[in-house]
């Protein structure tokens, strides 16, 4: 007896697939291709690996949800989630000012307030509701302010300063003229917390060091203004123990007792008593290249013959403060000044980090450092010789 499903089966007919779920499909995938690393989307698998998510670092099965026909929402693993006094305000402004679309509807409590919001902005998603107290969802206040910073990237910042500048917001920006009126500018700003860190970018503070500083700001005397802290260098994966020439470093300060003096490797000033942290702060100068190095010194030592040439550095330096002064960047300023004034600076300065500092003692890479740093020095010379005599 003929089985009813072989009868009932008809013949497999290959069919060109739909024009437009071709076109909406490849859109898709093409999208995923472009999501940065780290974002993840939702709804639709996709499961391809070329050379190009190699290179952005995308999950082979990447999920990605259609919104609104081809569009494709990436939704970033951390979201920013604020609250506002007034979300349905908020929702608008940031419709006028950045072009953001609500993703679903707002949920509306039986008061009237916002309860739940999610804007893209982009491509990226911010969620926001209105203030509830009653579970500590507070927005910003006047005397407070904010401590978190939202960074947006856009096509044509222009446009977009100019229009949120017409929807209400306030624009703040400073050129930059040298680094020590730069970093005082800030210095001005308001602050949330009494302490603030001074960290680079190229910097990494212990765990033991974490914890030290969490632990001294809630002990120090009240009139403590800051804390000095031992930084170590790092070359070829080598702590430069004896090449590093300035270890010593104040960092955790309060705000309205500091300031900075001197343009270019600006000497930071707190008036107050400081007190000394025990664990020390990592540096990592070469962690983008000895090319790198090289070119930030060659902007370093342009300014610093500028600097030179027009004077502004200490006029009368005292030798007997360089040798003997009390603080540490009180010397190193006068040795600084004083320095500068010797013939022959590259071969000295080499001499003294590898022989009397003992650079010798890090081995490779205290002798690369000491000459990285007496080619520095050349450079300086080199150019306070150019600008002295208004040209190469």
């Amino acid at each position: 007896m003929t089985d009813p499903f072989d009868a009932l089966r008809a013949p497999l007919v290959p069919v060109a697939p739909s024009v437009d779920f071709a076109r909406r499909l490849r859109a898709r995938i093409e999208r995923a291709f472009t999501l940065p690393k780290g974002v993840t989307v939702s709804n639709l698998d996709v499961d391809v690996r070329d050379a190009r998510l190699e290179e952005l670092d995308v999950p082979a099965a990447a999920n990605i949800r259609a919104v609104a026909g081809d569009e494709v929402t990436a939704r970033a693993t951390i979201t920013p989630y604020l609250a506002v006094a007034g979300a349905s305000e908020a929702i608008e402004w940031y419709r006028v000012a950045f072009g953001a679309r609500t993703r679903g509807e707002p949920i509306v409590m039986p008061d009237g307030r916002i309860g739940h919001a999610e804007l893209e902005i982009g491509g990226a998603l911010i969620m926001l509701a209105d203030e509830f107290p009653d579970i500590g969802h507070m927005a910003p206040t006047a005397d407070i302010g904010v401590h978190v910073t939202l960074h947006l990237g856009v096509e044509d910042v222009d446009s977009v300063i100019e229009r949120a500048v017409a929807a209400g917001a306030h624009l703040h920006t400073r050129a930059f003229d040298d680094y020590a009126t730069h970093r005082n500018a800030a210095f001005a700003l308001p602050f949330k917390y009494p302490w603030l860190f001074l960290l680079d970018a190229d910097e990494r503070p212990t765990p033991e060091l974490s914890a030290e500083m969490q632990r001294v700001v809630t002990e120090a005397p009240a009139n403590t203004a800051g804390f000095r802290l031992r930084r170590r260098d790092f070359l070829f994966g080598t702590w430069l123990k004896h090449a590093q020439i300035s270890p010593y470093y104040i960092r955790l300060v309060s705000p309205e007792c500091s300031h900075y003096t001197r343009a270019i490797n600006e000497v930071l000033e707190v008036d107050g008593p400081v007190a000394e942290l025990l664990h020390p702060l990592d540096h990592f100068p070469f962690s983008k290249g000895i090319a790198h190095w090289i070119a930030k010194h060659n902007t370093y030592s342009t300014m610093e013959a500028e600097l030179i040439v027009s004077q502004q550095g200490l006029q009368n330096p005292s030798l007997r403060t360089a040798l003997y002064g009390p603080d540490f960047h009180t010397r190193r300023l006068h040795q600084k000044a004083l320095f500068y004034r010797l013939p022959g600076r590259p071969l000295i300065k080499w001499c003294y980090m590898m022989f009397l500092r003992g650079a010798i003692l890090d081995g490779a890479a205290g002798i690369s450092y000491a000459t990285l740093q007496s080619i520095y020095e050349y450079m300086i010379v080199l150019k306070t010789k150019e600008l002295r005599r208004g040209g190469a």
